[in-house]
């Protein structure tokens, strides 16, 4: 029987909250604020964000019984892929390049990824060996590679490595991958040992303490040393580690809620499922961007808080309602219609963003939003199978 995991719910929510923060801070003061004030750790804290999201992609798919596994259909997955490729180059094409990777692109190749590793023989086990090998190229073999071939490295050679960034890709795979094959690691185990977890479990407990406080150990004397934490374009050893506190944090505070009746009704607001935790990317920025428009940035970290806060209750409402409203479009009669038009939107979006190249202000803004969100609901709407014409029956 297939149980579901309100909590995963709750831990997207948590992740478009701190994705919100994050851009509300570079929106409200021009650029990441210092780290030392409680603006500036709320935003930074926001840059964990990705790392929750590809988490949970992967502790989806870990997660999800056997039924569902079996039941995805080649063209099904190849769809989903194309389609959130297809938002990231909507995205460059805003920003005035051709091709790029970014947010929504990244969960699709890890979605490709975590479906060819979960269809082996030992996926268990691959994932494993794949979330080693990710850490080891970038922390380990190329930083060598690179010191080695000094002046000769090449960026080709630096981002194969991630030791160096490429513009126009936000997320090397090189350590990003990393988050969903743990991840996926993470859900099936969480999925084996359910009843234990739910029930309580003190050594699931205990082992959260100890990656916290170890990381937290480990972060400091690397900071201490002098090594950055920096995730844009290459991400440093100091926010890796930084980043497992943050995911270890998260899961011990989401399974400590839920054993509470009152505090899981709580969360209820931070609930986002399916394509609602994906539509909350563009919706987001068109949020952030009307009321940018609409209110004056004062520096004070009160107005700030208050800025993100709104911005966050009405992106996550707008994200639900965008759920509820492509499920509704998805049963109607005429929802080869509904298709054509959402296809339609995207080719016309995408042409608009071309004609403006590179454009912004409203009109690039709201074009984007337009893009993607019709993108998302492909995911839900699918085109209609053709009706087969029916033979008569052979005169006998």
């Amino acid at each position: 029987m297939r149980q579901s995991w309100n909590e995963l719910d709750v831990l997207r929510g948590f992740a478009a909250l701190l994705m919100i923060f994050n851009h509300a801070g570079v929106d409200w003061y021009g650029d990441e604020p210092s780290r030392k004030t409680i603006e500036g750790f709320l935003t930074y804290l926001g840059s964990f964000a990705p790392v929750v999201f590809f988490l949970l992609t992967g502790l989806g798919h870990g997660i999800a019984p056997l039924a569902d596994r079996e039941a995805t259909h080649r063209y099904g997955l190849a769809n989903k892929v194309a389609i959130l490729v297809c938002a990231d180059v909507l995205l460059a094409w805003q920003n005035g390049h051709w091709l790029g990777l970014d947010f929504l692109g990244f969960i699709g190749v890890s979605t490709l990824a975590l479906e060819k590793v979960r269809g082996t023989r030992h996926p268990i086990a691959l994932a494993t060996v794949l979330a080693v090998a990710v850490l080891g190229v970038r922390f380990v073999v190329g930083p060598l590679a690179m010191a080695r071939l000094g002046a000769h490295a090449g960026a080709i050679a630096g981002w194969v490595t991630g030791t160096k960034g490429i513009e126009g890709i936000a997320y090397n795979p090189f350590p990003w991958l990393f988050y969903p094959l743990a991840g996926y690691v993470m859900g099936r185990a969480a999925e084996r040992w359910s009843d234990r977890i739910r029930s309580g479990d003190l050594a699931t407990y205990a082992l959260l303490v100890v990656g916290i406080v170890g990381s937290v150990v480990v972060a400091k004397a690397l900071a201490a040393a002098g090594r950055p934490a920096l995730r844009w374009g290459v991400v440093t050893t100091t926010f890796f580690a930084q980043s497992l506190t943050v995911v270890c944090a998260s899961l011990l505070a989401v399974l400590l809620a839920h054993r509470s009746t009152w505090l899981a009704a709580s969360l209820q607001p931070l609930h986002l499922r399916g394509v609602s935790s994906l539509a909350v990317v563009p919706l987001h920025y068109l949020v952030l961007f009307v009321f940018g428009l609409a209110v004056a940035h004062p520096p004070a970290v009160v107005a700030f808080v208050g800025f993100a806060a709104a911005a966050c209750v009405v992106s996550l409402a707008l994200a639900r309602w965008f759920a509820s409203g492509t499920s509704q479009l998805s049963r109607v009669e005429s929802r080869g219609a509904v298709w054509t038009g959402l296809v339609l939107a995207t080719a016309a979006s995408g042409l608009a963003l071309l004609a403006q190249d590179g454009g912004g202000g409203a009109i690039g803004v709201s074009t984007l939003a337009v893009g993607q969100l019709a993108l998302c609901a492909l995911l839900v709407v699918r085109k209609p199978a053709p009706v087969q014409a029916l033979r008569p029956a052979p005169r006998t």
